[in-house]
């Protein structure tokens, strides 16, 4: 592939530092927050996801620390960053982890929905949070401000199901309050 003229592709992290990534997410003191799904498993017993906190140490656009920031897992496929902690699509809840203490690994973790069948995208709002869920994206709100999603709504349905890879991933806000996000598909 080709690089536009003006822009520069640069690695900013790789193997020891991180394994097995499969999301990513960026907090606003540019640490980078990465979903380790280890050997790709899709078996929840064996609980071997974790998350894994990337810190630049140094300012010079490269990851140099790795904190292993929460372990045990079960299949965690989407991340998000939110108000000082992470969102995390674990099948089949949304957990809200935070770090308490500073010492850079998760100390509070609340399931903040359950019972979804593959979270694989989560896009936090003001209002509430957005997830991808197998065939539909949902909204989820937290009206009483307890950290627990109280309000459930359909957003948009009838999206792939032929395999898990066919379903919504990757959500992103856009301008004027447009959502995106992508649905692979074998062709």
């Amino acid at each position: 592939f080709e690089i536009k003229p003006g822009f520069a592709l640069e690695l900013v992290a790789s193997e020891p530092l991180g394994v097995d990534p499969v999301a990513m997410c960026f907090d606003e003191y540019g640490d980078a927050f990465v979903v380790e799904m280890i050997g790709y498993s899709e078996r929840r017993h064996e609980r071997l996801g974790q998350i894994r906190r990337l810190s630049d140490t140094d300012g010079d656009g490269v990851m140099d620390t790795s904190v292993i920031y929460a372990d045990g897992l079960a299949w965690p496929t989407a991340v998000a960053c939110y108000s000082g902690g992470i969102f995390v699509g674990t099948t089949p809840d949304i957990l809200y982890l935070k770090d308490l203490d500073g010492d850079g690994v998760a100390d509070e973790s609340k399931v903040f929905v359950d019972n979804l069948l593959i979270p694989t995208a989560i896009l936090p709002t003001p209002e509430g949070i957005y997830v991808g869920n197998s065939t539909d994206l949902m909204f989820y709100e937290d009206a009483d401000d307890d950290g627990i999603a109280d309000n459930e709504q359909v957003f948009l349905s009838g999206f792939g199901t032929e395999d898990t890879h066919h379903i919504i991933h990757t959500l992103r806000a856009g301008p004027a309050g447009r959502i995106y996000f992508n649905q692979s598909i074998y062709i």
